[in-house]
């Protein structure tokens, strides 16, 4: 994320007047801003996205949240991406694991099922796709996915696990 630091930072008279002008360009709430702001790399996608607004921003600013544990805060900024680019299947893909991680299985399905069906060979998806349909108990089907996604990734070992792990439920 280096690559989208700002190569100045403004006075420290004016950095308070830019914050607030800032935050009011960016669709997010301030509990999130304030945790993008505790960071440097938070910090500097923050920059990115008050710089572009892009798509591509708002969903690297998600994966940031998401590997923060901010779930509400990916969410926002994931929906915020896919409004402003609908084609942009990493941020669906980031989406749906948002919404598994609030425990909204039904809806992360929904997403990671039009991922899938966008992006087949990609061995994360139908993973995650087999997470939100063994939480909705569907275990046949979560079954598949998981064989999916091995058959695309045979090394893939957090597929294998969750593969035994709903063999386990089923008693197969």
């Amino acid at each position: 994320y280096a690559a989208f630091t700002l190569c100045f930072s403004p006075p420290v008279e004016s950095a308070r007047n830019s914050q607030t002008s800032a935050q009011d360009a960016v669709d997010l709430p301030p509990s999130c801003l304030q945790f993008a702001q505790s960071t440097s790399e938070g910090g500097e996608l923050m920059q990115a996205l008050r710089a572009d607004g892009s798509a591509v921003s708002y969903a690297r600013l998600g994966q940031f949240y998401l590997e923060g544990g901010e779930a509400d805060c990916a969410l926002r900024a994931l929906q915020n991406a896919v409004s402003k680019d609908a084609s942009l299947w990493k941020a669906h893909y980031g989406l749906g694991l948002a919404l598994l991680q609030r425990g909204e299985a039904q809806r992360a399905v929904e997403e990671l099922r039009l991922v899938v069906q966008h992006t087949p060979q990609d061995s994360m998806a139908h993973n995650a796709l087999g997470l939100g349909l063994e939480e909705m108990r569907a275990y046949d089907s979560a079954e598949q996915e998981f064989k999916t996604a091995l058959d695309l990734d045979p090394q893939f070992d957090v597929a294998c696990f969750n593969l035994a792990h709903v063999l386990g439920a089923q008693k197969k």
